[in-house]
Order: structure tokens, then C-alpha cells, then sequence
């Protein structure tokens, strides 16, 4: 007789100790995903047409731990001046060192105006500001400017505290167009 059949109650505590391991390696490592990675839900309009309300995306948690913010980024934000709690999701219109204004309802980068294919429509009654960023800050601003809480109402943001993260894939619908607006216009 072999070992295993002289001792079904051993070899059932082996299978159960096996299950017990393959459970805890697979949520360790659904953590550690999790750390990198984060599903989000797009709320609101203030992305329009780029984004769309109930656009499920995937926010890369480590984008700005290991790069820098690129013009035209799109990405999830806790600011820590906004009236209400939560987080926002906005295109990045200025970098570190920049200077951004809006004038006449125009919006212009480092003295330049911008054309902006990828927003709803014209600013509307926008107050004028000029913003020169700090080393650590950008400027965001939602693509629906008429229906957008943005920095021209909370202020630059912290890059390095108050971006919890770039999107990098829209799952629904799955098309990736929304990337073609990202870097269409810069610098």
C-alpha cells in the first residue's frame, strides 16, 4: 500500500495547505497590481467629447514616479484645494516652468495661442488669469471648458501629491481613439 492510501487524512491537509497558498499568492499579487494599476469610472461631462460620463479607463498609478507629465497627458487628480472631495479628471495644459493664461476667453501657453481640436467648444465668460507653474506643478483643465472644474478655479496642481494617475486605456468602450487627442497639440 502506498503512503497516500494508508493516509487519506494527510494528503486531504496537503490539498487544503496547497489551496490555502495559491489563494494567498493570488491576492498579493492582485495587491500588487492594484499598487501600479486602478480601474476608474469617468463621472460628469467635464471631458466631453473626449471622455465620455460611465467610460470605464485604467490609471497608471507609477506615471509620474517615473517620468515626467507630458503636454496633453490626461489624468486623474485629488486636488487638495477643490470645494468638494474626490478626484477629477482633466488634461494636462501646462507643465513645470510654463505660463499659461486666458484672455478674452483664449487660452495661451508661453505667450502662444493654442488651438485645441479636442474641446467641446469655446471658453465662455472665463475670467482672465495668468498662471507662471512652479517645478513641481501643472495646469489642468477639463476638454468641456464651459462645464469644468479646473485650475482656472483650483489653482496649479501637484504633479508629484495631487496626481493619483495617468490613463492609459480606455477598457469601455475598448477604443483607444481618446489617445489620438492626448499629444495632438503642443509645444
Amino acid at each position: 500500500m502506498t503512503e497516500s492510501a494508508k493516509n487519506p487524512i494527510s494528503q486531504a491537509k496537503k490539498r487544503w495547505a496547497e489551496t490555502l497558498l495559491y489563494v494567498f499568492i493570488g491576492l498579493i499579487l492582485a495587491f500588487l497590481v492594484r499598487m501600479v494599476i486602478e480601474p476608474t469610472i469617468v463621472v460628469g461631462e467635464s471631458m466631453f467629447p473626449t471622455l465620455e460620463d460611465g467610460q470605464y479607463l485604467i490609471n497608471y498609478k507609477l506615471a509620474y514616479k517615473t517620468e515626467e507629465p507630458e503636454f496633453g497627458d490626461i489624468v486623474i487628480v485629488e486636488p487638495e484645494k477643490a470645494p468638494t472631495d474626490g478626484r477629477l479628471i482633466k488634461r494636462v495644459i501646462g507643465l513645470p516652468g510654463d505660463t499659461v493664461e486666458i484672455k478674452n476667453d483664449e487660452l495661451y501657453l508661453n505667450g502662444k495661442k493654442l488651438e485645441e481640436p479636442y474641446i467641446r467648444e469655446p471658453m465662455k465668460k472665463t475670467e482672465n488669469l495668468k498662471v507662471k507653474l512652479g517645478k513641481d506643478e501643472i495646469f489642468v483643465m477639463g476638454d468641456n471648458r464651459n462645464n469644468s472644474l479646473d485650475s482656472r478655479f483650483i489653482g496649479p496642481i501637484n504633479y508629484k501629491k495631487e496626481v493619483r494617475g495617468k490613463v492609459v486605456l480606455r477598457i469601455f468602450p475598448f477604443d483607444q481613439s481618446f489617445k489620438d487627442s492626448i499629444h495632438s497639440v503642443g509645444k
